[in-house]
């Protein structure tokens, strides 16, 4: 589980939800494949239900209702987080693998533009997964 604290103004926020709704499927479907499940749950800094709205509107996740102050307060305050936006990455059971999710994200982020380039370059060649298998497949035949 992610947990994308949000920050105290809207300039400060770390991510670009077009881009991480990319990335968020991908990592739901790369952790289904080993039978696990993959969520982000958002937790909103102490802004504005429209500001609220307009933001998790965009986001390709849950969140914990902005009327549930102290419970994201409770977490904010568990995992030592301020007014700057934060990923909190823990386990099923609860325990903290990374306060710096973010640049775990990001990571993850650049690896996938990075592949997906690889793969169109090797398409724009004429180089493809799908006919290679076809390749190997003629020439084990023979």
């Amino acid at each position: 589980v992610a947990l994308y604290f949000g920050a105290t103004s809207k300039e400060e926020e770390i991510f670009d939800v077009d881009v991480e709704t990319d990335l968020v499927n991908s990592l739901r479907t790369a952790h289904a494949q080993f039978g696990h499940m993959f969520e982000v749950v958002f937790v909103s800094a102490n802004l504005t239900l429209d500001w609220f709205n307009d933001a998790f509107g965009e986001m390709p996740w849950l969140a914990i209702p902005l009327t549930h102050t102290a419970r994201r307060k409770l977490l904010r305050d568990t995992f030592g987080v301020g007014d700057r936006a934060q990923v909190v990455l823990i386990d099923t059971d609860g325990r903290t693998i990374t306060r710096d999710g973010a640049r775990l994200v990001q990571l993850a982020a650049a690896w996938e533009a990075a592949e997906k380039a690889h793969a169109d370059k090797l398409k724009d060649m004429g180089f493809d997964r799908e006919s290679k298998g076809k390749e190997e497949a003629l020439l084990a035949r023979e």
